[in-house]
């Protein structure tokens, strides 16, 4: 059975928290998230603001739409092997951000425009069908991150 956004790759080194979800919000298995000013979860967008620290990938859906901040709590996964959906062309080892589209990766940017905001700890590993194939993944590809 192929992996899914989501899924935990390699256990050695993976590190899982659970943090509140922020008010109507609801966040999807696989998608990259991050933390609001509040410390609540929420989905990661390339339009996040400077103030808002810590990224993660969730390992579960949890529809948080009618309630309040932290009502209820969703695991992430911080450290370690992770399945996610690529938002554009990722080349063999390459580090990542969140991507255009959100909760999805993309290739990290470089050199004068460089928006930390929107950075990953993480790099592509390898697409999911073999968790070995290093070939450039595409957009709605399942690939293997590490979270450092």
């Amino acid at each position: 059975m192929p992996a899914a956004a989501g899924d935990i790759g390699k256990t050695a080194g993976f590190v899982e928290i659970s943090v509140g979800v922020a008010a109507s919000t609801t966040i999807t298995k696989g998608e990259v998230v991050a933390f609001d000013a509040g410390g609540d979860c929420i989905t990661a967008t390339s339009a996040i603001n400077v103030a808002i620290t810590g990224r993660g990938v969730a390992l579960e859906t949890v529809d948080n739409s009618a309630g309040a901040d932290g009502d209820l709590k969703v695991r992430i996964c911080i450290a370690g092997q992770v399945y996610v959906v690529a938002g554009a062309t990722i080349e063999s080892n390459e580090g990542l951000q969140v991507d255009a589209t959100a909760g999805r990766v993309g290739p990290a940017t470089i050199g004068a425009t460089v928006e930390w905001n929107k950075h990953l700890a993480a790099f592509y590993v390898g697409k999911a069908a073999t968790e070995t194939d290093t070939a450039a993944a595409a957009d709605n590809d399942i690939i293997l991150v590490r979270l450092l």
